[in-house]
């Protein structure tokens, strides 16, 4: 499958979690925060940082991001 682009596009179907970690290893992060669910339905969380303060900052600006209102940080 060499032929396939990825298009950095919003979408309404599922990623595989495979496509979405590897994206994020190839963007060179400084701090990263992993949030999922298990096939078991048990909840996933790790981070690379154990600032707990920092961890909930970088979650709240996601969820800014999610929900439209964005942030220039």
């Amino acid at each position: 499958m060499s032929n396939v682009i990825d298009l950095p596009v919003a979408t309404t179907i599922p990623i595989p979690p495979e496509r979405v970690l590897n994206a994020a290893l190839a963007s060179d992060l400084e701090r990263v925060l992993v949030v999922g669910w298990t096939p078991d339905g048990a909840m996933y969380f790790a981070g690379s940082h154990s600032d707990a303060p920092e961890n909930l900052w970088l979650l709240e600006l996601a969820k800014g991001a999610l929900l439209g209102q964005g942030s220039d940080e």
